[in-house]
């Protein structure tokens, strides 16, 4: 006869649940990042050189050309306008005229996507005017490149849609966690009790063997896990691998009668193994049991 078996104890299942804990925690995440740019305005523009996207990166490019022309040209500045593909920008003394430029940064784009300017750069307790240009061709990997590709991402998405997604993702990476901790503190529990010689050596061989607990051989086994009880209740302890002789031999200090332990493990092992025992048997086992339930150690009866 086949046993059903617990899904809790399966390997895919627990991997099942991390994998979908994972993907609807990223999925949920990256849903509540979308609902914070839209709600700032990023990716809200009809075009990307209107969007703050693009707008707030010419900017900080603008501010460290600047920097760049007026330090004499210092490659620090230079480092960090490198990572704005696309990008160039002239610097003015006063009014944007040609007999106040001072410098430059990269090569004037012939196809412009953007341009951008400012009179309030403040350098050294004077004011100066850069204006900056953003090429249409704009490299692959560059920061105004990632901009436009994120612009063109939250255009398709829509902010009712994303909070909604976003609710939907969080409940469900909170219910993977969920079970993901009850299964795993149910499996621990179940080792738990499977590793007692209580559980292994009775529990799990009765249901192995499908011996009714009705039938005589059920009832002694059923006796003997309240003898491995009082055992137990007396400081008596098991290992794993411990038979019912191995039980019998710790139990004798404790119950000094060898005799009624071996008869008391011979109708047990006959009870589980065979599973030919007669009503005779079982009271039998039950006077040992009760023999042994009176019996006091050597130790105890000297204090006595």
């Amino acid at each position: 006869m086949q046993t059903k078996k617990d899904p809790r104890g399966s390997l895919a299942c627990k991997c099942g649940a991390l994998i979908l804990l994972i993907a609807a925690a990223a999925g949920a995440a990256l849903c509540s990042a979308a609902v914070v740019l839209l709600s700032c305005g990023y990716g809200t523009a009809e075009s990307f050189q209107e969007d703050i996207l693009c707008r707030e990166a010419m900017e900080t490019a603008m501010n460290h050309a600047g920097w760049y022309v007026l330090s004499d040209f210092d490659e620090g500045g230079y480092y960090m306008l490198s990572r704005y593909g696309g990008f160039s920008a002239q610097v003015y003394n006063g009014d944007p005229l040609p007999e106040n430029l001072l410098g430059t940064y990269g090569e004037l784009p012939e196809d412009i996507l953007c341009q951008m300017s400012t009179d309030q750069y403040l350098w050294r307790d004077e004011v100066y005017t850069v204006v900056g240009y953003l090429s249409r061709d704009i490299p692959a990997g560059t920061n105004f490149a990632l901009r436009r590709q994120m612009y063109g991402t939250l255009r398709t998405i829509s902010f009712g849609g994303a909070m909604v997604l976003a609710a939907l993702l969080w409940t469900a990476a909170a219910a993977a966690l969920i079970l993901l901790f009850r299964w795993l503190s149910r499996g621990h529990s179940d080792s738990a009790g499977r590793s007692s010689p209580f559980r292994r050596d009775l529990d799990a061989g009765l249901e192995r063997e499908r011996v009714s607990p009705r039938s005589y051989a059920g009832r002694i086994r059923r006796q003997y896990r309240a003898y491995l009880r009082m055992c137990r209740d007396r400081g008596l302890e098991f290992e794993r691998s411990d038979t019912s002789t191995d039980v019998g031999r710790k139990s004798l200090p404790e119950f000094p009668d060898e005799e009624a332990l071996c008869a008391l493990r011979d109708l047990y092992q006959q009870a589980r193994y065979s599973g030919e025992v007669s009503r005779e048997d079982y009271q039998r086992f039950r006077r040992l049991v009760g023999t042994l339930k009176k019996l006091k150690t050597p130790s105890a009866a000297e204090s006595v």
